[in-house]
């Protein structure tokens, strides 16, 4: 049985969508308006590029949730 991509995670926070999952992934993703945020770990993007965003994902196939 093949074991499906760790899925990558999208979350609010104060204006901002937290991008999170393989970081190799995500970043290989170029996703619309992120950026690597060194304070949390993570890639974030400004709240209204969720759409772009998942759009972007789902065109890829990308698991996301």
């Amino acid at each position: 049985m093949t074991q499906s991509p760790e899925p990558i995670s999208l979350s609010f926070d104060r204006g901002t969508i937290l991008i999170s999952g393989q970081k190799a992934a995500v970043s290989a993703l170029d996703l619309p308006g992120s950026v690597f945020d060194a304070r949390v770990g993570l890639h974030r993007s400004p709240a209204r590029y969720y759409r772009h965003i998942v759009t972007k994902l789902r065109d890829l196939t990308v698991p996301y949730e």
